[in-house]
């Protein structure tokens, strides 16, 4: 129990920073900070990563879609995954996946598929999804 406590606590912490960093993004008008979550093996947990995506990756429409959304939010708001498998904005993926290594952000990959993640992909890091 108290590891599920500890893993709700970091992800509390780690959504506090991320709804953090949406707003003050989104305010400056450079874009927009997106969770993905994946069901890992067993369904009980989750994967999330993070997608930073300029704003003119976005069609004017979809642009007002997600102010309206944003300035009603509270704490967050679930995009239908119609939505996301119709658009083709490139963003930034940053996730981690683990790695048996003693390198720093050795298992936080940043090469070109994340660096130009595509947000149809729908795909993470790790492999088990």
């Amino acid at each position: 129990m108290a590891i599920m406590k500890e893993a709700l606590i970091i992800w509390l912490s780690a959504f506090t920073a991320i709804a953090s960093a949406h707003r003050s993004i989104h305010d400056e008008g450079i874009g927009y900070v997106f969770l993905q979550r994946f069901p890992l093996t067993g369904g009980l947990f989750y994967h999330t990563e993070v997608l930073v995506c300029n704003r003119n990756e976005f069609s004017a429409d979809d642009q007002a879609m997600l102010d309206k959304t944003v300035a009603s939010m509270t704490d967050f708001s679930e995009m239908d995954d119609t939505w996301w498998a119709a658009r083709t904005a490139t963003c930034v993926e940053m996730g981690y996946g683990g790695a048996a290594c003693s390198e720093e952000c050795c298992g936080v990959p940043h090469g070109p598929t994340q660096i130009f993640y595509e947000i149809i992909s729908r795909t993470a890091v790790i492999s088990i999804i």
